[in-house]
């Protein structure tokens, strides 16, 4: 294919003044079928948008609305709110929510259910209660803040759970 720079600049307007000619033959030929074709011409309509980007749900949606749906994945709370998923996090962004906090959230509700069962199996049931009780108040600051880093504490207790379900799940492999 040749390039432009390599095709003399008298192609280029022969090549406008030809169809120039042509957009206004057509347009004083009409149509053959009765339907009005589009030519430089005729008058333009203005055109329609494929998006309407005038006042959208998305921009009504407060902080308070949002988080309601922390706990579902951002495709489904984006369905149930009937707005677009790029909609939601593009208000999501403009709310200073950079990330949507879900799988977060599901993991600190998974580490407090963990924390629950040691407590039912026995051993320090004070100690667990309150750190059922940190947990529980880490998650509310979770929604508050959905940006809000883990603390240390909470990471180390995740990890321990992680590695006691683990050698649960080989014991039960290795009896079977």
């Amino acid at each position: 294919m040749l390039s432009s720079s390599s095709m003399p600049s008298s192609y280029f307007l022969d090549w406008e003044d030809e169809h120039k000619e042509t957009a206004a033959t057509v347009a004083a030929a009409g149509s053959r079928d009765g339907v009005e074709k589009w030519s430089p011409a005729a008058p333009s309509k203005k055109p329609r948008s494929r998006h309407h980007r005038g006042g959208s749900k998305a921009q009504t949606l407060s902080r308070e609305t949002i988080s309601k749906y922390f706990n579902v994945p951002i495709s489904k709370a984006a369905k149930e709110m009937n707005v677009g998923l790029t909609h939601l996090k593009r208000r999501c962004r403009t709310l200073g929510i950079r990330r949507w906090p879900h799988r977060k959230l599901a993991s600190l509700q998974t580490l407090i259910h963990n924390v629950q069962e040691l407590v039912g199996e026995g051993g320090d049931a004070a100690g667990k209660e309150e750190a059922v009780e940190v947990l529980e108040m880490e998650k509310r600051k979770m929604e508050e803040n959905p940006d809000m880093e883990l603390d240390e504490t909470t990471k180390r207790l995740r990890q321990a759970c992680f590695k006691a379900n683990y050698r649960r799940r080989r014991l039960i492999q290795e009896f079977n």
